[in-house]
C-alpha cells in the first residue's frame, strides 16, 4: 500500500502522543509506588478509558445526538491526531488543538512557592 501525503500527518501526531504518555505516566507511577492499592484503581480506570475511547470502534458509530460525548474524552482527541492520518483522513482541527493544549498543559510543571 503506497504512503499517501495525508498519512505523513502522523509524523507530528505520534511524538505528541508519546510526549503526553510519557509525562502523564510519571505522576501515576509515583503515586502507585507510594500507594500500592492505587494500582488496581489505575488498572480499572485504564480499562474503562480503553472501552470509552475509539480504539476498538469507529467514532462514526456513535449516534449524531451523542457525538458531543466524544469531544469530552481527552484521550480520544490525542488518539485522533494519530489515528485519522493512518486512515487517510486529516485530523479535525478541534482534536488537534485539544491534543496540543492537553499535552502542553501536562508538561508545564507546577510552580513551587518560594520560601521566605
Amino acid at each position: 500500500m503506497p504512503v499517501r501525503l495525508i498519512s505523513l500527518l502522523v509524523l507530528p501526531g505520534f511524538p505528541l502522543l508519546l510526549l503526553w504518555l510519557l509525562w502523564s505516566s510519571y505522576p501515576v507511577a509515583i503515586l502507585c509506588a507510594r500507594f500500592q492499592d492505587l494500582t488496581q484503581a489505575v488498572q480499572s480506570g485504564l480499562t474503562l478509558a480503553f472501552f470509552t475511547t475509539p480504539v476498538l470502534w469507529k467514532p462514526e458509530q456513535i449516534p449524531a445526538d451523542k457525538h458531543y460525548l466524544l469531544s469530552l474524552n481527552l484521550l480520544a482527541a490525542v488518539l485522533a491526531v494519530v489515528r485519522e492520518p493512518l486512515f487517510g483522513q486529516p485530523p479535525a482541527l478541534s482534536s488537534s488543538a485539544t491534543a496540543t493544549e492537553w499535552v502542553s498543559a501536562t508538561m508545564v510543571p507546577a510552580r513551587q512557592p518560594s520560601s521566605a
